[in-house]
């Protein structure tokens, strides 16, 4: 079995919460007879969070995968060589 680690968990449960909120506010806008405006407040800051969290998760395996390519120099390379390489290759 396939475990997800905590930011896949997270980005996953945000997605299907805005997504959710986000098909409840269009059909409580046709069908609502009521004000449906604190409905799609929350859905609109929902899809802040969802953008906020899969940014973070897209920033993470970016340096993660660096990280990883750096590790792999070392090992073909050298320690010297590979922070040689790794610092112009991932000068930031």
């Amino acid at each position: 079995m396939n475990k997800l680690c905590c930011s896949k968990k997270l980005v996953t449960v945000s997605w299907c919460a805005t997504l959710l909120l986000t098909i409840l506010s269009v059909v409580g806008a046709f069908f609502s007879e009521g004000d449906a405006s604190p409905l799609l407040t929350v859905t609109g800051l929902s899809w802040g969070e969802t953008a906020t969290s899969t940014g973070f998760y897209y920033w993470k395996a970016k340096h993660e995968k660096k990280l990883e390519l750096f590790e792999r120099m070392a090992e073909k390379y050298g320690f010297e060589a590979a922070a040689n390489l790794a610092g112009i290759i991932f000068g930031e």
